[in-house]
């Protein structure tokens, strides 16, 4: 998964494990703490699957020390508009900005390395 060559597949795995893992983290709050057994059902299913695609990726030929930083930046910044588009949560513009240059720098750092 070098960054010129990514195939249509790579692409839709990496944007499904990164809406998976969205969906997954925006459950996290309907499961009341893992008492809720249908939401902890659903939340468990949703992140295991986007474990699957992920898994897939890595033996596909994606480099951990790419897919996962950047998974690591963008899941957050969803979440977080996830969390007050949906939820009605205060985000601050600094943060707001901090997360989107970490994304940016990420991305930078992914393709320089």
């Amino acid at each position: 998964m070098s960054m010129g060559a990514l195939t249509g597949t790579q692409i839709g795995a990496f944007l499904f494990a990164v809406i998976t893992q969205v969906v997954g983290v925006t459950f996290l709050v309907k499961t009341r703490g893992f008492t809720h057994a249908g939401w902890t059902a659903a939340t468990i299913v949703v992140l295991i699957t986007s474990f699957f695609s992920l898994a897939w990726l890595l033996n596909n030929g994606a480099k951990l020390n790419i897919l996962l930083p950047i998974l690591a930046a963008t899941v957050p910044l969803f979440s977080v508009m996830i969390g007050v588009f949906f939820y009605g949560e205060a985000a601050s513009a600094m943060k707001i900005a901090l997360l989107v240059g970490a994304c940016v720098l990420i991305g930078i750092a992914a393709a320089v390395g």
